[in-house]
């Protein structure tokens, strides 16, 4: 392969992890790494990222950007005078001394490309890497075979594996669909790659799993956890929408390609080991990419389609707000509702309000004074998981407060398993379920991986809690009040809304951000 790559990869405190990740680089077989430049842009890391790849890399120019506008960088370049010890073409570490985000931090490594590599570097490809992925030890060259082959198009990307289960795909192809905004594994009815992918699954047998892949398949989108860029159709649609922060941003990005005329590709040959996207979802990360969905969908379409579109994902958003604050998630229901607000108002970059903090079950017990043998403790389970998740933090409190542990109630699903209160999916059931806890209240309940379906109207306190950390809690004041004003200001959101998708027209943001 004589073809000269820029690897661009951002990180923001995964030293190991970011370490990992460029080991799978140097890793690579069939090409040559002496053709290879690498550019590792630090979102402001605070866990010494940039002063230990320095160490181990010594690159040739660490540059220093001091903005909090990606699009608006301001590079101070020092040049090292000397070699890396990697054997590539060139090593550049970019500090920025904000955190801009995965958006802003690749189009900071887009930018060094141009700047500092491509004015005199024929730079032929982009190889964008996230800093938790490891690529198999022949995903590069698949990827420059497979553009070699295809001069039509513009990005390839990976298949996506379980870094946890390297047996079993999790990511292949990836359409969208413009009247719902909404991407999937397989193409919409009437999609024009709809038979082609048809005939595919046929042969394989699905999309994702412990299936045979091999092959090139045209897609809508490729994730940017391993995606090669052809760097002449990057300088002809430009950039990602600096609007972004995370999410949606190499989807975008996918789509105005498709727009071009060039194609996107998913090579399935070419592998990359990385935690699924679906695993990583929190409340505050949702927000983006609803938020970014909606400026997406303004780029492709136009007329009563936008307007269509644009009311259907508003009511999709706003129901599911509303019930998050019936249902004991007031901060998941806030930032929905803000994910429809800033999506009116165009409020780009980072969300403005923060999750409640993680902390220890037991000392959240012991600042709320429920810690006391008397305290009624509400389990909130609407699944065998959660039932089983109840179960381990139960084991916990008996290890740690001992003959001291507060009341445990379960509250369960009947389709989930039998609790203290077992109530049936249904309005009348989950009325009916409340009337003892009316007269006697839990003093705090557990709402289980942020998701629930009984509406506990008595109970002053919310305990979150992730199956992925089942020792860490977020504490949330949940009072009549407090839903109160919530309920008012998703009315005047949900008015706005509606005056919104009727004034929506389509979107271009200025060249070459979005």
């Amino acid at each position: 392969m004589t073809a000269t790559v820029a690897v661009v990869m951002v990180t923001w405190n995964r030293e190991s992890e970011a370490r990992r990740a460029i080991e799978s680089v140097l890793a690579q077989r069939g090409v040559d790494l002496g053709r290879v430049h690498l550019v590792v842009v630090d979102n402001a890391s605070t866990d010494g990222t940039t002063d230990t790849l320095t160490d181990w890399l010594t690159p040739e120019r660490l540059v220093s950007n001091d903005t909090d506008r990606a699009h608006e960088p301001a590079f101070a370049t020092t040049n090292t005078e000397r070699t890396n010890s990697a054997g590539l073409a060139s090593v550049t570490l970019v500090r920025n001394t904000a955190n801009l985000g995965g958006t802003g931090g690749f189009n900071t490594g887009f930018q060094t490309v141009e700047r500092l590599l491509a004015s005199n570097t024929n730079i032929d490809y982009l190889w964008l890497l996230d800093d938790d992925a490891v690529a198999d030890t022949n995903a590069l060259a698949s990827l420059l075979r497979t553009a070699e082959d295809e001069p039509g198009a513009g990005l390839i990307g990976s298949r996506a594996v379980d870094i946890a289960d390297r047996t079993t795909t999790y990511e292949t192809t990836i359409y969208y669909d413009p009247t719902q905004g909404r991407m999937a594994e397989t193409p919409h009815a009437g999609h024009r790659l709809e038979g082609d992918h048809g005939d595919w699954i046929a042969g394989v047998g699905d999309s994702r799993g412990t299936h045979d892949f091999t092959g090139v398949r045209e897609v809508d989108i490729a994730s940017a956890c391993s995606m090669l860029a052809r760097w002449s159709i990057v300088q002809q649609v430009g950039y990602w929408d600096s609007r972004y922060f995370i999410y949606c941003d190499d989807a975008d990005w996918c789509l105005r390609v498709g727009r071009s005329g060039a194609k996107v590709l998913c090579d399935l040959d070419a592998v990359v080991y990385h935690t699924p996207w679906f695993q990583k979802l929190t409340p505050t990360r949702l927000y983006y990419a609803e938020r970014n969905a909606i400026w997406t969908m303004r780029k492709g379409l136009t007329g009563r389609a936008l307007r269509t579109s644009t009311m259907r994902w508003m009511r999709s958003v706003l129901r599911a707000s509303l019930a998050a604050g019936l249902r004991r998630r007031l901060f998941h229901a806030e930032i929905l509702r803000r994910t429809a607000l800033d999506a009116i108002t165009n409020h780009a970059g980072k969300l403005d309000i923060a999750e409640p903090p993680h902390e220890p079950i037991i000392d959240a017990l012991w600042r709320l004074n429920l810690d006391r043998p008397d305290a009624r403790l509400a389990f909130l389970c609407m699944t065998p998981n959660q039932i089983e998740l109840a179960r381990t933090i139960k084991a916990t409190l008996r290890e740690h407060l001992n003959i001291r542990c507060p009341i445990a109630i379960n509250i369960a699903r009947n389709d989930a398993g039998t609790g203290d209160i077992t109530y049936a999916p249904s309005t009348k059931s989950r009325i009916y379920r409340q009337i003892p806890l009316l007269t006697t209240p839990p003093d705090a309940c557990f709402v289980l991986d942020n998701t629930n379906d009984f509406p506990l109207l008595r109970c002053p306190v919310s305990l979150h809690v992730d199956h992925r950390n089942p020792d860490q809690c977020q504490v949330e004041h949940d009072t009549a009040l407090r839903r109160i004003a919530f309920f008012a200001r998703w009315s005047v959101t949900a008015a706005r809304a509606v005056w919104y998708t009727l004034r929506n027209t389509p979107q271009r943001p200025e060249p070459p951000f979005g």
